[in-house]
């Protein structure tokens, strides 16, 4: 999990607003992502400098009331300042907004909400760069409508946009193409947006189907051949990050001259650019290519759907807007049809972490009495792997918890259906669960 997250655990049971979330950020405390669990939100229970401040969402609107203050409506995406605390709205359904894009291969996507920059140390990063030259609290990317600012929080190490050097509290508008220094770290700013207008934003889907998307728009890849649709999968997969040509031939056309499988690559990467629609120059710069290695330019990535349920179980599933992602954006196996080693390497291991990153969601929502959140999870558990059972203790515990026994009961005797199909047992301290629940205990 990100470490710099700390989720709020609200008391409710039900979010009003599944795909809204308030990020909190404050100087002495852990960055805080707040769902939306009820119409009306006293904020300082959350954040104690945020006394007297009420978040109110109704007909769709994000409103900050205060009785001494007017009543203000907040966007989402947009960041503001109270009382020492930064504030921004997210919406989980947007795509990210830019790229940074490290020289030494590194890149994170930046979605609408603020980001902080630094060392390791005291303040929890976003952006954890590890480097003598960058200090602990260097700078942080502030969200706007349709790009990032970038303000500096480093008077002893350099920050700078281009040739531009700024100072501590200077704050600077990124354009798409600028260079960013962190000490002496580069990295450069893509705007997707900007990108979107040139035409190199790409998109990809692999679970449980295939899919090339150019701009937002699907684009036919029915001339393509199976291995140039798994060879797009591949370096979807590594999403901007450099794959050797040797270990792309040995995988893909082990039998064949080193000389054919290099001219068997070239079709492929043919196929992929008609399918595309791009003129050869425009796909020089979409797949940068030497002789030693092929990747996905950063530039150009846009979102994958194997990369995003990757980063979203990476960080844990802790709220219900968050849940409603990873079951809407894991529609199956990665690139299905695929049978070589690597590819089932890859999708039994995204299986496997999706299984317990929702096994650990439905304890998360079991512990906050949340039963529907808990149940959808260990549904979706039991569709990846029928015979787990740790899911189903989780959620008889919170159900027993809940005084809902026949709860606990159905999700048992599910499990015990799928059980006996495989001829197998309920492990015994579940079956303890089964007689407290059978009992009303």
């Amino acid at each position: 999990m990100d470490e710099a997250t700390q989720q709020a655990r609200a008391e409710a049971v039900k979010t009003v607003a599944p795909h809204l979330e308030l990020q909190v950020l404050s100087v002495d405390r852990p960055e805080l992502r707040l769902p939306f669990y009820s119409h009306l939100m006293p904020l300082g229970e959350h954040a104690p400098a945020l006394a007297g401040w009420t978040l109110v969402y109704e007909q769709e609107r994000v409103h900050l009331t205060h009785p001494a203050h007017p009543q203000s409506l907040l966007q989402p995406g947009q960041s503001l300042e109270l009382e020492g605390v930064h504030l921004t709205l997210l919406d989980l359904r947007q795509p990210p907004l830019a790229l940074l894009s490290g020289m030494d291969g590194r890149s994170w996507q930046l979605y609408q909400q603020r980001y902080q920059v630094g060392r390791r140390g005291r303040r929890l990063n976003h952006i954890e760069l590890n480097e003598p030259t960058v200090s602990r609290q260097h700078a942080s990317l502030i969200p706007g409508e349709a790009d990032f600012s970038l303000l500096c929080e480093s008077g002893s190490s350099a920050t700078l946009v281009n040739d531009l050097s700024l100072g501590p509290g200077e704050q600077r508008r990124l354009a798409h193409g600028d260079i960013i220094r962190f000490g002496e770290t580069s990295f450069r700013y893509i705007n997707h947006a900007e990108g979107q207008g040139a035409g190199t934003v790409f998109g990809l889907k692999t679970l449980g189907t295939f899919e090339l998307q150019l701009n937002g728009k699907a684009c036919a890849h029915e001339g393509a051949s199976a291995k140039t649709r798994w060879l797009i999968g591949l370096l979807g997969a590594r999403w901007g990050q450099p794959v050797a040509v040797e270990w792309i031939i040995g995988q893909f056309w082990p039998d064949a001259s080193t000389s054919r499988a290099r001219k068997n690559l070239g079709v492929a990467l043919k196929q992929w650019r008609e399918c595309l629609g791009l003129e050869e120059e425009a796909f020089t710069d979409f797949v940068l290519r030497s002789r030693t290695q092929l990747r996905l330019n950063p530039a150009v990535c846009g979102s994958h759907d194997f990369c995003d349920v990757k980063e979203l179980v990476a960080e844990g599933v802790t709220s219900v807007g968050a849940l409603d992602r990873l079951l809407e954006l894991y529609q199956g196996g990665f690139l299905p049809d695929c049978y070589e080693d690597w590819a089932m390497v890859e999708r039994d291991s995204l299986e496997h972490a999706v299984v317990d990153c929702l096994t650990r969601a439905v304890a998360y929502f079991g512990e906050l009495g949340d039963l529907a959140s808990a149940r959808r999870g260990v549904t979706a558990v039991a569709q990846l792997a029928p015979s787990q059972q740790a899911g189903v203790a989780h959620f008889m515990e919170a159900a027993l918890a809940a005084a809902a026994p026949a709860e606990a009961v159905s999700v048992f005797r599910e499990l015990e259906a799928r059980l006996k199909a495989d001829e197998l047992e309920p492990e015994v301290e579940l079956m303890k669960l089964f007689y407290r629940a059978q009992g009303g205990l």
